[in-house]
């Protein structure tokens, strides 16, 4: 295969234009990265043959008060499957993950391993995360999960069936049992489907990542408009 990467910083016209926001009272840096793999080979990449996909991890700073949030699609279990895997490391606690209809709360303060997911019938095109310590908003915006798509199954054991992962995930460092920790750190992530190309085929994924800090009103009605939740609902989710 052939991988290429190219990484671009975007200007305040290109991140306006993106997300469709009409006030730009705030500080922001933003970045956008291309992700291409080509099948260089001489045969088709099948469930049989296996395949790839393009997951990025995105690490960020955690706080006390930093709380992730996915917008998800509202509905039925028995057409749309689980609101949220979090199954990858251990069930997580109450206090650090709450469900509602359409939107699913993580504590992210890499006090506690833990990791979550959101497949592609639930996924929305955008994760986020706000630190109301620092008033930090942050964005990741990909292409819209195509319901149907497969995704490889990025938990941690032998696969029962390795394509039914998940879309976009957020990850939550924390001690380990020995004592140690690879972090601080908490982490928002976004896959590409399992990449079933043909010889020659390529498939590029694109992933955007806002992090905007200022006026507490605009930073909420970018909350509001992307992740369809206010600054306010996502601070006090997981208070006890």
């Amino acid at each position: 295969m052939n991988i290429k990467r190219t990484v671009n910083l975007l200007s305040r016209d290109a991140i306006a234009s993106h997300l469709g926001l009409n006030d730009n009272a705030f500080s922001v840096v933003a970045y956008e990265t291309l992700n291409e793999v080509k099948n260089t080979g001489n045969f088709a990449w099948t469930e049989n043959t296996g395949t790839v996909s393009i997951w990025l991890l995105c690490m960020l700073n955690p706080s006390p008060k930093v709380t992730v949030v996915a917008p998800i699609r509202s509905g039925e279990e028995s057409k749309l499957g689980t609101r949220v895997n979090d199954n990858y490391f251990g069930k997580i606690s109450e206090d650090r993950l709450k469900t509602t209809d359409d939107a699913v709360f993580f504590k992210a303060d890499s006090k506690s391993r833990g990791k979550i997911g959101i497949s592609s019938k639930r996924a929305t095109k955008y994760i986020g995360s706000y630190d109301a310590e620092n008033g930090i908003l942050t964005i990741l915006e990909m292409a819209q999960p195509k319901v149907d798509d497969k995704y490889v199954n990025s938990a941690w054991e032998i696969q029962e069936d390795p394509f039914s992962g998940d879309a976009i995930n957020s990850y939550n460092d924390g001690p380990l049992e020995n004592g140690g920790q690879l972090g601080p750190f908490y982490e928002l992530e976004s896959s590409s489907p399992a990449l079933f190309l043909k010889a020659g085929e390529h498939f590029e994924h694109v992933q955007r990542m806002y992090h905007f800090k200022g006026n507490q009103t605009v930073l909420n009605s970018i909350s509001k408009k992307l992740l369809s939740v206010s600054l306010e609902a996502i601070a006090n989710a997981l208070l006890q």
